[in-house]
């Protein structure tokens, strides 16, 4: 799960900031539908993957690189494994999700106004938060 994060920092910071070079109205307001989706998740107390995952697949395809689409799904379905969902389990929580809506929103921000460096660090800063989060839920199991 680390060395997947690690390299979801990389390839998804640019994905950032070449959503933020390109990405058409209707494709930030696909984004943003995927945030607001997110948030009706974590109202209904539900875990928010989906919208999670498809916030993050949203951004890749405002690239409009195909190649960087497949990579970004290849990436989330290595997520489903069996290592990555006992961590998930040792750190999953309300307030995660709340941290990562914020840190959602704080990525769409420097995208929606076409600004790249910014939505790259933005989106780095993200995945190493969530680095910190399943670290602290390895350091738990062991």
């Amino acid at each position: 799960p680390f060395e997947l994060l690690r390299a979801r920092g990389v390839i998804e910071g640019e994905c950032a900031a070449l959503a933020a070079k390109s990405a058409k109205k209707a494709q930030i307001e696909a984004i943003e539908e995927a945030l607001d989706l997110m948030q009706r998740e974590m109202e209904d107390e539900k875990q928010p993957l989906n919208a999670d995952r498809l916030f993050h697949l949203r951004i890749a395809e405002a690239t409009g690189n195909g190649a960087l689409v497949q990579v970004v799904k290849m990436l989330w379905e290595e997520r489903s494994g069996p290592l990555y969902k006992q961590l998930e389990h040792h750190y999953d929580s309300p307030q995660l999700w709340v941290s990562a809506l914020a840190e959602h929103r704080a990525v769409l921000k420097p995208i929606a106004a076409h600004d790249s460096a910014v939505a790259r660090i933005a989106m780095q800063r993200h995945l190493n938060q969530a680095y910190k989060r399943f670290s602290t839920g390895w350091d738990a199991l062991h």
